[in-house]
């Protein structure tokens, strides 16, 4: 109502005027259509390409991805073929080290075999001393022995040249007794008796002089028989040839029992001597290759870590 009573009072300049305008509003809102319609596509478009961009973003990033993951694993082999290169170099220096050990275990091997030859020897030396010396012993105890006997000889040559003397004395007591009976002839029988005993007292002192320039004997002068002092003539040399003999076998006896002692303390002298020997070189041996082991252990470790 209001358009058409300003339609009614308007005037045609007013008319055209506002048709023109309407005019221009419709161009301007056909404009504003279109420019919308073009906006529309030109957001469209940009959303496309807004998505598109957004593919090739994430395809850009899974390629960035898959780049960084093949730079990593690129890497990571990197890491592990330097890796595998010192683990090559560390085995090549744990050859060498192994060829060194091998080496040293020959070397104490060998000092070893050494060390047991040496004490093998040791005691073969030792073992030929007591031989040697236990031969000197013997030899010391055969010459006491001829020495001995030698003295044994002398008496039984003594024993012999006594013998001898007493046999020649009674030849000539005989002798002499039957010289006299036949020369002399006695009147009675108190003549005879008295010429006879100082027969006898002369001969029995001639026999005891003899005997006691051959033997030395002072029983002699007490006027005894001669048999009596044959009797104990041999019963004397008896005596000192038992005394000599049990002399001889106690002499045997303790030089025998003098030669084992020394000889089995001598060896077990030896033998202590050479068990100390042998437990402080086995002592020292084992001391300097645990120190050794000790020292490659842990120059070991230390190239490891």
């Amino acid at each position: 109502m209001k358009q058409v009573g300003d339609d009614e009072g308007e005037t045609p300049e007013e008319t055209r005027k506002r048709i023109k305008e309407e005019i221009e509003l419709k161009q301007d809102n056909k404009q504003l259509q279109e420019d919308l319609k073009r906006e529309k596509k030109r957001r469209l478009s940009i959303e496309e390409s807004k998505r598109d961009l957004l593919d090739e973003l994430n395809s850009l990033m899974r390629e960035k991805e898959l780049l960084l993951k093949q730079q990593s694993d690129d890497k990571e082999n990197g890491k592990l073929l330097e890796d595998m290169i010192s683990l090559r170099k560390k085995l090549g220096e744990f050859d060498t080290e192994n060829k060194r050990l091998k080496k040293e275990v020959k070397e104490l091997k060998e000092a070893l075999s050494e060390v047991i030859v040496t004490h093998d020897e040791e005691k073969e030396r030792v073992l030929e001393e007591c031989e040697n010396e236990k031969s000197e012993m013997m030899e010391e105890l055969v010459a006491s022995k001829r020495e001995l006997e030698s003295q044994l000889q002398e008496l039984f040559a003594m024993n012999d040249d006594l013998k001898g003397t007493i046999s020649n004395l009674q030849e000539e007591l005989k002798e002499s007794s039957e010289r006299f009976s036949t020369e002399i002839d006695v009147p009675n029988e108190n003549i005879e008796s008295g010429t006879s005993k100082g027969i006898s007292h002369e001969d029995n002192g001639l026999l005891s002089q003899t005997l006691k320039q051959e033997g030395g004997d002072q029983e002699a002068k007490q006027g005894k028989s001669p048999s009596t002092e044959f009797q104990n003539l041999a019963e004397q040399w008896k005596t000192e040839r038992d005394e000599l003999q049990e002399m001889f076998k106690v002499e045997k006896e303790r030089l025998q029992k003098t030669f084992d002692d020394e000889l089995k303390r001598k060896l077990a002298e030896n033998d202590e001597q050479h068990k100390q020997r042998n437990e402080e070189m086995a002592t020292e041996i084992n001391r300097k290759f645990s120190i050794e082991k000790k020292e490659i252990k842990a120059s070991v470790e230390k190239k490891i870590y």
